[in-house]
């Protein structure tokens, strides 16, 4: 009788901690983290795979939701690919860690290994459609889509015959928010054409050659190329295309252009050149790309409409090393954005802490921080936390190799917790 009461007792026990895992997960999506002016970070060991601990500083949990005895993989890096890219579905019931291939596929919101998915190359969730996503294969000229729910089985939606290849955005391609169109680069030997695909009626809207001597990375080219493009992404909107040159500077193929859906130009955005930037929706429901200012670390938002900059986040206030996301298409009027490697101000000797946290486009300068991502010193590309959020903005999701440049990178989520 003592043994089966005992039993019962470590049953019950295992049944309590799963809900208690289980309810600070679910509890953690439901509020946003408490605005604070003062940004303390909180040391926490790191946390055992699917096992939330509480940051108290910030109000929120934290889960580590990869592992490599859990995937049966040993990956150094299992973790999703970069900020602009939305790790979660359509309706949050999955979510790709796509850094490698194939790429993990989870739990949307137990966060529970699936299985490993085929992805295409640069690939990308759909918007709408919750077992969608969208990308290319590899070296061909091929722009595809992938229904999860079909396995692994790709189907061409296009074939772009009058080039080589096709890319995707250069790494930074998004649809705009309907699904609708896509900003690809079109590649034939040194021809090198903007193409603007229109994925609702299936074809070609608008496509114009690049000036002679353009390079794109992933391709051909060096870094030091005066014409090299690094980034093409289109606006939330469709109705714009933001396009990023490698050097920076003011004027011909140099920073942040904005072209209409024609792929005329419209303004210079920025001066940065091959910077980390997002292509965002501000408080004022104005469609404008969050990024640093030109000659500071300061974070600023510039409307596409008006070419208006503001400060959203004073350079006093900010680090040198960051990555910004607004894939929080949800939550319209925030950026959230993750600092790394300790930066040092050169005016002052302190290093700035290692946050992620979200910044209010108004100016205001009011942030809601979330659980410090824990980066090591190193800045190696794999290692950066690379915090994006979810749809409704309530939970950021980084990697991390927890203040320790020789362990596996894995993957975190952090919520509000009420």
């Amino acid at each position: 009788m003592c043994r089966i009461f005992f039993i019962k007792l470590i049953f019950l026990g295992t049944i309590c901690t799963l809900l208690c895992r289980s309810n600070l997960i679910e509890r953690a999506a439901k509020s946003q983290p408490a605005v604070i002016e003062k940004v303390e970070v909180l040391s926490l060991p790191r946390p055992e795979y699917l096992n939330p601990v509480i940051d108290t500083l910030s109000n929120t949990t934290v889960v580590r939701i990869s592992d490599q005895i859990a995937f049966d993989s040993k990956l150094p890096e299992l973790r999703h690919i970069y900020s602009k890219n939305q790790p979660w579905n359509a309706d949050e019931s999955y979510l790709l860690l796509n850094f490698k291939y194939p790429a993990a596929l989870l739990d949307g919101r137990t966060y529970k290994f699936i299985r490993w998915v085929r992805q295409p190359s640069q690939s990308v969730w759909s918007n709408i459609n919750s077992s969608v996503m969208y990308g290319t294969v590899a070296n061909t000229n091929q722009f595809v889509k992938l229904d999860i729910a079909k396995k692994d089985r790709y189907t061409i939606m296009y074939k772009f015959k009058e080039y080589d290849r096709i890319d995707f955005g250069q790494w930074n391609g998004n649809l705009s928010n309907n699904d609708q169109y896509a900003a690809l680069v079109g590649i034939k030997a040194e021809k090198i054409d903007l193409v603007v695909y229109d994925l609702t009626r299936n074809l070609v809207t608008t496509k114009k050659t690049q000036p002679k001597g353009t390079t794109v990375r992933n391709a051909f080219g060096r870094d030091s190329d005066p014409a090299r493009i690094f980034s093409v992404s289109m606006s939330q909107s469709g109705e714009y295309v933001v396009l990023q040159y490698r050097q920076p500077g003011k004027g011909l193929n140099r920073g942040i252009h904005l072209l209409n859906r024609q792929l005329k130009f419209v303004r210079q955005l920025s001066q940065l050149g091959g910077s980390h930037y997002d292509l965002c929706v501000n408080s004022q429901g104005s469609e404008a790309i969050v990024v640093q200012d030109d000659s500071s670390k300061a974070i600023v938002s510039v409307e596409y409409s008006t070419g208006k900059k503001t400060i959203v986040l004073p350079a006093a206030r900010s680090n040198y090393n960051i990555h910004i996301s607004c894939r929080n298409l949800k939550r319209p009027g925030w950026a959230y954005i993750s600092e790394f490697s300790g930066d040092v101000d050169p005016n002052v000797t302190k290093k700035t802490i290692d946050r992620t946290f979200a910044l209010k486009l108004d100016g205001s300068g009011q942030i809601q921080q979330f659980t410090s991502p824990n980066h090591s010193l190193s800045e190696a590309y794999e290692r950066q936390p690379h915090s994006v959020p979810n749809h409704n903005g309530t939970k950021v999701l980084f990697a991390s190799d927890w203040g320790n440049p020789t362990n596996p990178v894995y993957t975190y989520v952090s919520g509000s917790f009420p």
